[in-house]
């Protein structure tokens, strides 16, 4: 999603800690929205293998750009939403690139199809359940397909980027509030029980 994105900055960061003999980095699920029209849940998966770059170049975005908009990126298509597809999507991923070393997820609805959030009056368990599925139950299904590997190399890092209403309600986006704090919780409960072995 660029270098100025939440895909980007983990790739600089985690990039420096590469092979500068092989340029082996490491590799980084980014699970963001989709460009693609059509609206829906379509979201795509983008694999970044960060290959060791100068650290001078991360402080200057364009460099830094050019240098992730190489071979850096692989793209696999699925519904963030659908569990089955992210299950086929990872397991390609894994068979494509071997090891997956960080997770950042942050899928969004914003201006796809005629999504909208919904005031806590008009929330019904349907609306719920749409940003229910999509950001809860998509982080848990991308979690699962990395953690077991995490923890036998007993290192890793996964990331959920969420918005403000995580820790603020906001009613006039209730259902995707019931989301977002959900997702937080997720990740305050699930760092407790991978810490222990150096997954964070």
């Amino acid at each position: 999603r660029g270098s100025d994105g939440t895909g980007g900055a983990p790739s600089f960061y985690f990039s420096s800690a590469g092979d500068a003999t092989t340029h082996s980095g490491h590799t980084l699920i980014d699970v963001q929205g989709s460009d693609a029209p059509g609206g829906g849940h379509f979201e795509a998966i983008h694999v970044q293998i960060a290959d060791t770059a100068p650290i001078a170049e991360f402080a200057h975005a364009p460099a830094a750009a050019d240098w992730l908009h190489g071979d850096a990126f692989s793209g696999f298509a699925a519904d963030a939403s659908n569990s089955q597809q992210l299950i086929d999507a990872f397991a390609a991923i894994h068979k494509t690139f071997g090891a997956i070393d960080v997770l950042e997820f942050s899928p969004t609805q914003w201006n796809k199809g005629n999504y909208e959030a919904t005031t806590a009056l008009a929330t019904t368990v349907e609306s719920a359940r749409n940003d229910f599925q999509l950001l809860v139950e998509g982080a848990i299904t991308s979690a699962r397909q990395v953690i077991p590997g995490m923890m036998e190399r007993k290192q890793g890092a996964i990331f959920f980027t969420t918005g403000y209403s995580a820790i603020k309600p906001l009613p006039f986006i209730t259902s995707l509030c019931i989301a977002n704090s959900g997702l937080r919780g997720y990740a305050y409960c699930l760092n407790e029980e991978l810490a222990p072995h150096g997954v964070y």
